[in-house]
């Protein structure tokens, strides 16, 4: 016969401790999980490859990462989301158009159709306003007009330079689904789960300490 002899009062105090042991390590890894996450998609999919080529500062910086806290353990979370439209527009699928008369850069070179197509990316790039249908030379581009279309090169320092048009300016572009934001997700909800189950194991420990 085996026997077996709990002492109550440390269960008790274990319970007593639990609810709150849970609360901080489920927070924790909620934070963990979202951080690992953003890291991935950033790498993964806003890095060119099959993705988005992302310039520094731009389309990833437009993603927000907001804690939902309750008074419930049960109801707490992390919410990932962005309002830009040219995100959804990555993630779905789409037509971009330019906005009030103004026309798209899109960038000429072997990756184009990894990159990220914005206006703000000239502005950023040679300085002054966006590029319109009333084209203007600008310090450091100068338009073109070839066959019908317009291309953007940089300007020659010297008569004998062969460059590259750098830009062409079209009315929309046709955007293939390629951010994979909740693909990621996705790939990544196995590793999600056993953080979470870690966490749910440490705060037993604690409890019990």
């Amino acid at each position: 016969m085996i026997q077996t002899q709990v002492d109550a009062s440390r269960v008790l105090s274990a319970l007593g401790k639990l609810p709150m042991a849970v609360r901080f390590q489920f927070g924790d890894a909620l934070d963990h999980i979202s951080l690992k996450f953003l890291k991935k998609f950033r790498d993964e999919r806003l890095s060119g490859g099959e993705g988005v080529k992302a310039r520094p500062g731009g389309l990833f910086r437009q993603f927000k990462r907001v804690f939902m806290i309750p008074s419930d353990t049960q109801s707490m979370g992390v919410e990932i989301f962005t309002s830009s439209k040219i995100a959804k527009l990555h993630e779905e699928g789409g037509v971009m158009r330019g906005e009030g008369g103004l026309r798209l850069a899109v960038p000429i070179s072997a990756s184009a159709s990894t990159t990220e197509t914005s206006t703000g990316a000239v502005r950023a790039q040679f300085g002054g306003t966006p590029y319109n249908r009333d084209v203007r030379p600008k310090k450091n581009v100068v338009p073109v007009n070839v066959g019908g279309q317009t291309y953007l090169f940089r300007k020659r320092k010297n008569a004998e330079d062969i460059l590259p048009p750098l830009f062409v300016l079209k009315e929309q572009v046709q955007l293939k689904p390629r951010l994979g934001f909740y693909k990621t997700w996705k790939d990544m909800e196995p590793e999600a789960i056993q953080i979470v189950s870690d966490a749910l194991t440490k705060a037993a420990k604690d409890a019990v300490s």
